[in-house]
């Protein structure tokens, strides 16, 4: 006599990176003279925060030998917040170069889940064999939260705040 047999499987994973990176950047103008010119000194300080989450979870039912259903779903979250500090000349080789602050702060996440339903069917003594298999698979990206702020000093010690786009995370 067969029993039904069942089988589950679940797994999670979680992982979260900090990374903090120290660095200097500098920009050089060629075209305003025989040799090249700093117009951009900065110190920059960028930290990261990744996070990845995962789910398994898998399960089989057997009806009888000739007859099997599954679903397999995997589901993961991945995140990355980065903060980046910078500070510095701006236009450096001006008589009057003008010292700049500023913060970036960007969130980005990327969720992707996919499932299948399958199915493993064998009909009587006639040994015909069905095998089928329904999918479905998302891939989401968003940036939910972006903010900049720029603060140049001017020649008289006072801060000045500039407005600066907050839509283009590559502009930072």
């Amino acid at each position: 006599l067969f029993k039904r047999q069942t089988g589950l499987l679940f797994a999670l994973t979680y992982q979260n990176n900090l990374k903090t990176n120290a660095q200097e950047r500098s920009e050089f103008d060629a075209m305003q003279s025989a040799s090249s010119v700093k117009t951009l000194d900065f110190k920059e300080t960028v930290s990261t925060r990744n996070t990845l989450s995962s789910a398994l979870l898998n399960f089989a039912y057997k009806f009888n030998p000739n007859h099997q259903i599954s679903i397999k779903n995997l589901a993961s979250i991945n995140s990355d917040d980065r903060v980046t500090v910078r500070w510095g000349l701006r236009n450096a080789n001006d008589p009057e170069p003008y010292h700049e602050k500023s913060s970036v702060r960007w969130f980005t996440q990327n969720i992707f889940y996919t499932s299948q339903l399958i199915g493993d069917h064998m009909f009587g003594d006639s040994k015909i064999k069905l095998k089928w298999t329904g999918g479905y698979s998302g891939v989401k990206r968003t940036v939910p939260a972006m903010n900049r702020n720029v603060y140049q000093i001017n020649s008289k010690g006072k801060y000045i705040a500039q407005v600066v786009d907050n839509t283009d995370p590559q502009g930072a």
